[in-house]
Order: structure tokens, then C-alpha cells, then sequence
């Protein structure tokens, strides 16, 4: 019988919040470094897949990777699971609920902005801070790219919620209100 990923992410979680923000930060990057290694190479993908190979063997060369990432044995285990149940294709979204459970619990806003042109550090700044007042967070993680297709502004992601200041959005609004006059 197979776990619901939520549920798995939620059993997870609750081993290991208690280590601190770093710690769990580590512990879900190494999990995502094993995803993408099972995701990307099609040989890691075969060996995890194959169901003529022992789950023991599958668990000790999950755990060798895990260890010389440092990773805890908590998180060791938790993946040894998934390959017992068969539910590695479900990392992402187990991922992406422990994401929002750390970033929940620890006050973290994970954004990703979208620039026209790369601001000046004053700018960036100034938005991190209206960014945490939206938010209500402590601190914010950026991810930012340059979007050549914006004409000007920003466009930023916070989890389930988009912000679009770009020019593009603002000329689609003089235009609605032209148009609706």
C-alpha cells in the first residue's frame, strides 16, 4: 500500500524541524540532489527502477550517496522507505510540502522575481522589504532572472501568489480602462 505524499512529508517533517532551519535546509537539498540524480540519469533511474534488484542493494547505494553528502540518518531512512514502497516519483511532491513547512515554521519567503534589467542593490533591497511586509516573513530567499520579454517592472512569485509590476501589465490596464470607458 502506498503513502500519500503529503502525509509522508508531514511524518518527515516532524522528525526533523526540531534540528533547526540549517539543518533542515540541508536535509532537503540533499533529497533533492538524490531526486535529480534518480530524475536525470537514466542508469540511476533503471537501478532504482529495476525490479529484479534487491531493495537492499537499492537502499545501501541510496545510503552511500546520502552519507557522502553528509546527510543525517533520519533522512537515510526516510528515502530507504521510499524505495521500499516504490515511491521515489513521489520526492517532488514531498519536496515541495516539506518546502512550504519549513518556510512556514521558520518564516521564510522563497520568491522568485523576474526582472526586465537587473536592479541596483537600493532597489533590491527595497523590495525585499515590501516583499516581507506582504508576506509576513523574516527572511526571503531570492531567485531572480532577467526576462527579456518584459518591456520594464518586475514580476514576483511567492509560493501560491504573483505580483506583476511589469510595464506590460500596467499598459493591458490603461488599455482595459480605455477600452471600458
Amino acid at each position: 500500500m502506498n503513502l500519500k505524499p503529503k502525509i509522508l512529508a508531514q511524518a518527515f517533517w516532524e522528525m526533523i524541524w526540531e534540528k533547526g532551519d540549517e539543518s533542515v535546509s540541508h536535509t532537503l537539498n540533499g533529497l533533492r540532489v538524490f531526486y535529480n540524480l534518480y530524475y536525470l540519469d537514466q542508469n540511476a533511474h533503471d537501478f532504482f527502477s529495476h525490479p529484479r534488484i534487491a531493495l537492499q542493494e537499492k537502499s545501501k547505494i541510496a545510503q552511500d550517496f546520502l552519507s557522502s553528502l553528509k546527510m543525517t540518518e533520519t533522512a537515510q531512512r526516510f528515502l530507504a522507505l521510499l524505495l521500499a514502497k516504490q515511491q521515489l516519483q513521489d520526492l517532488p511532491v514531498i519536496l515541495a510540502h516539506l518546502q512550504r513547512l519549513r518556510n512556514h515554521h521558520f518564516s521564510v519567503a522563497s520568491v522568485k522575481v523576474s526582472f526586465a534589467t537587473l536592479p541596483s542593490e537600493g532597489q533590491r533591497k527595497e523590495l525585499e522589504e515590501e516583499v516581507k511586509k506582504v508576506t509576513k516573513a523574516t527572511r526571503i530567499e531570492w531567485s531572480e532572472t532577467v526576462d527579456k520579454t518584459l518591456l520594464g517592472g518586475v514580476v514576483l512569485r511567492a509560493e501560491d501568489n504573483v505580483w506583476d509590476a511589469s510595464l506590460r501589465s500596467k499598459l493591458k490596464k490603461v488599455q482595459k480602462n480605455l477600452c471600458s470607458t
